[in-house]
């Protein structure tokens, strides 16, 4: 392809929305597009898994003209790997750049993280916006709204209720552009099949991204997927960037745009213009037509135009039946044929005409006027920018969409993040730009993610594509199974309690709550004020009097705040007695022989007893009696045991009263 020899360039200086309180520095609260994120603080940790201390974070904000503080958000690191992986997709939503989950290697992640528990043992995965939010040492406010000011405090929340506040933070939410310096071009040139243009700038700091948008003609901006190329000179930074799709007799314009860190956008680069026409004399494009696209909503205006050599374009101009005001809608390059205006309104009468536009700017008389009549048949874009967060009374959805003329909205709904969607609503109507929708299906889990999309339905009943999907995962009440196994046995002067360990059975159980009532009482008393961690499948009740039979029960908790059914009832009474209490075994001696271990102790002093009871465990599993023995008795062979396994036994006394004395020391034997 071959280009004329001529090559203009022109620059065009553009500025973004400045932020006066230049809140986009140092501190803890950050605007981008999405609302105000607050850095927490560094330290990955949580109850079970404390960071130097440390256990979570409480963000707090106030509104100008509030007088206190109010708890807007908890954060605390989660507990599992897979906690983590959900919490990081739904962080995605909080974004403007997201990363993909297959390109964080989640594994790689939790295994420094449980070795160092900071933010900062993580150097290049640990700036990724989404991680930072699912770790719990960032929180994305959206709930502002521009032009309001705000005040948020940090609280560290550490170990044993104590607390650390931080330094409270004022910040005006607005349109932001990140600060920086404008990029300045500098001379580029037009080969045989490509556009070479560059910009320079003489701070040296690179953006944390920077796109590229061009147009053709006098056409809209668009971003491109050419990525700049750059490199650092001393304490300047160049970016250059090649375009070979280009035609011949066609105007472009490119710009950069850098992006910092929340998504705000910087100063845009100056403007450059390129073309490849030679100026001459213009004439007038003829033979105009205007077509009705019923289907997109537009008109489409074409003509002939038989020396497009001479001119760089074309400008469109319309107005309405009465003729007396005309305005400019579009330019395109002098080479192309046609014009399609969609920014009209059904069911009124348009005119157009068209003028030329030389290399110098000059622009020509107008040729004659046409007129169209339009028509409504328009298929809507897609809504924009949906979200999805998870509340107490179901899914909550925002989304937004610039479309006229809409009747409303249908939502669709999948399981999963690659799911088949279906609908879920009837039609949702169309009242402002943000409608929102809450989806109170009963039969949410908060185990699952779920896809939404959503599709805008026209005033002509015409169906628009599917949004972009926004994935959550729900609220909701979860039923455990309740805990296997439950005994209550008196032992001195408490009631212990014992069942089997819950875990296997349903892996998100993460605790047990234990309940207590005198037998003959109403009401049952949870006791502790936190949950039992689910590694301890027993507990030990020493609050007790003797004599006063207990009734127990016990009930598993879930991660996702779910609560089993009540055990079957268990009870326990410690005897009234007045008696001296047992003696203690001792001189507990033991040895591995070939068919068995041979156990053996000295006689008690003092006290009536009417026999032993052996307990054994192995490994760190709970003692179990495994044999009751006559008091005349002072040794046993157990021979239900394994080769090269470490037995751990102690013995106890008993009276005939069914009392148990305390337990001897422990005794180690392998066989």
């Amino acid at each position: 392809m071959k280009y004329f020899s001529i090559f203009f360039i022109t620059i065009t200086l553009t500025f973004g929305v400045r932020n006066t309180n230049a809140q986009n520095g140092e501190g803890i609260a950050h605007t981008g597009p999405f609302g105000v994120y607050i850095i927490s603080g560094t330290a990955i940790g949580n109850d079970a898994h404390p960071s130097h201390g440390i256990i979570g974070y409480r963000i707090e904000r106030k509104q100008s003209g509030e007088s206190d503080f109010k708890v807007i958000a908890e954060l605390s690191t989660p507990e599992t790997k897979g906690d983590l992986e959900r919490a990081f997709v739904s962080a995605l939503n909080d974004v403007p750049y997201p990363t993909p989950l297959a390109n964080v290697s989640i594994d790689k992640i939790w295994a420094r993280l449980d070795r160092f528990h900071e933010i900062d043992s993580l150097p290049l995965r640990g700036s990724i916006l989404a991680l930072r939010i699912a770790l719990g040492v960032m929180y994305l406010d959206r709930d502002v709204k521009v032009g309001n000011s705000y005040e948020y405090k940090v609280i560290t929340l550490k170990e044993k209720d104590a607390i650390e506040e931080g330094k409270p933070q004022k910040i005006t939410f607005a349109q932001y552009a990140a600060p920086g310096e404008v990029y300045h071009r500098l001379p580029g040139y037009v080969d045989s099949s490509s556009t070479h243009l560059f910009w320079h700038k003489s701070d040296n700091t690179q953006p944390t991204s920077i796109a590229c948008y061009k147009k053709a003609g006098f056409g809209s901006f668009t971003k491109i997927g050419i990525r700049p190329a750059f490199i650092r000179k001393r304490d300047s930074l160049f970016y250059s960037v090649v375009d070979t799709t280009l035609q011949s007799d066609v105007h472009y314009s490119y710009y950069l745009q850098p992006i910092d860190y929340f998504g705000n956008p910087g100063p845009a680069s100056d403007t450059i213009s390129i073309h490849t026409v030679n100026a001459k004399q213009l004439k007038l494009p003829d033979h105009i037509r205007a077509e009705i696209n019923a289907d997109r909503l537009s008109v489409k205006l074409s003509w002939t135009f038989a020396d497009t050599t001479h001119a760089i374009g074309i400008r469109i101009y319309r107005g309405e039946e009465n003729g007396k005001t005309f305005m400019k809608i579009g330019e395109c390059s002098s080479t192309k044929k046609n014009y399609i205006d969609e920014s009209i309104v059904p069911d009124i009468t348009y005119l157009y005409y068209l003028t030329t536009l030389t290399t110098s700017g000059e622009e020509s008389g107008s040729t004659a006027k046409i007129f169209a009549v339009s028509e409504s048949n328009h298929k809507p874009l897609a809504p924009f920018a949906l979200s999805a967060s998870a509340e107490k009374d179901g899914v909550h959805l925002k989304w937004y969409s610039a479309e006229p003329y809409l009747k409303g909205f249908y939502v669709y709904r999948g399981e999963g993040f690659h799911a088949s969607l279906k609908r879920i609503s009837g039609i949702v109507r169309f009242t402002d730009s943000v409608t929102t929708y809450l989806d109170t299906d009963k039969s949410l889990s908060p185990k699952n993610i779920y896809s939404y999309s959503v599709l805008a339905l026209s005033t002509s009943n015409i169906e628009g594509a599917l949004s972009d999907s926004a994935r959550v995962q729900p609220n909701g009440v979860t039923v455990p199974p309740r805990p296997f196994n439950v005994d209550a046995i008196a032992s001195g002067n408490s009631i212990k309690l014992f069942w089997d360990e819950m875990r296997n059975a349903e892996p998100s159980v993460v605790g047990y709550n234990v309940y207590r009532r005198e037998q003959g009482k109403d009401d049952f008393e949870k006791l502790g004020s936190k949950d039992l961690s689910a590694v301890n499948n027993n507990y030990t009740d020493s609050a007790i009097k003797a004599g006063i039979t207990y009734e127990y029960y016990i009930r598993t908790a879930d991660a996702y705040n779910g609560l089993s059914e009540n055990t079957i009832g268990v009870s326990a009474m410690v005897a009234e007695t007045t008696v001296p209490q047992l003696p203690v075994p001792i001189g507990l001696r033991g040895e591995a022989t070939e068919d068995g271990i041979s156990i053996t102790w000295g006689g008690v002093l003092g006290g009536e007893i009417s026999g032993y009871k052996l307990y054994r465990r192995e490994g760190d599993s709970d003692p179990k009696e495994i044999a009751t023995i006559t008091p005349d008795k002072t040794n046993y062979r157990d021979t239900a045991v394994k080769k090269d396994t470490e037995y751990t036994y102690t013995l106890t006394t008993t009276s005939a009263k069914k009392t148990e004395s305390q337990m001897s020391k422990e005794l180690r034997v392998k066989n």
